[in-house]
């Protein structure tokens, strides 16, 4: 936690200085005092960015701007603080929308996997019922030629048949009955 006591000790250089000018002595001491507070304030936060340090930053701006009794470091530490949270709940929006994305971008790549896997089975089916394919038109090829073979070693043979006919026919009319 911030110490408070040790951010608002300011030395005795902030609050002296070697002009006459009274108006011109207390701005400066005013100036002088917001660099010394904001600088102590800053120096005695931590350096982590996290969630807890940016409350405590927070609080210790809320702190600041109570404690002082000035009407312009007072308004522009409590706008600091304000800021800070308004910074701090877009960051946690901004996380969780990061979150978001990263859990969709992890879906996607489950999807994609699970897609590649099935397009790698399916190019596999495909390639073994192209090999299933190619093996029957070579067997339609083999048996339509099987069958055309076949087929005109009927017509040889009915063609001896007839011929066989033909000569039976003439014997048989040439024979005497």
């Amino acid at each position: 936690m911030v110490d408070m006591m040790s951010i608002l000790q300011v030395p005795s250089s902030v609050w002296f200085t070697n002009t006459r000018d009274t108006k011109s002595n207390t701005a400066t001491i005013h100036n002088r005092f917001k660099h010394h507070l904001i600088t102590r304030t800053i120096h005695h936060m931590p350096n982590q960015q996290t969630r807890g340090s940016v409350l405590q930053m927070i609080n210790t701006l809320d702190i600041c701007s109570t404690a002082l009794k000035n009407d312009e470091a007072s308004p522009l530490l409590g706008m600091a603080a304000k800021a800070l949270a308004q910074l701090q709940s877009h960051s946690d929006r901004m996380t969780a929308e990061v979150v978001d994305w990263q859990d969709r971008y992890e879906q996607m790549g489950q999807l994609y996997n699970e897609l590649a896997r099935k397009s790698g089975d399916l190019a596999e089916e495909n390639e073994q019922l192209l090999i299933k394919c190619e093996q029957h038109e070579v067997d339609e090829r083999s048996l339509n030629d099987m069958l055309v073979a076949k087929i005109d070693d009927l017509a040889d043979d009915n063609e001896k048949l007839e011929s066989e006919l033909e000569s039976y026919k003439t014997l048989f009319e040439a024979s005497p009955v």
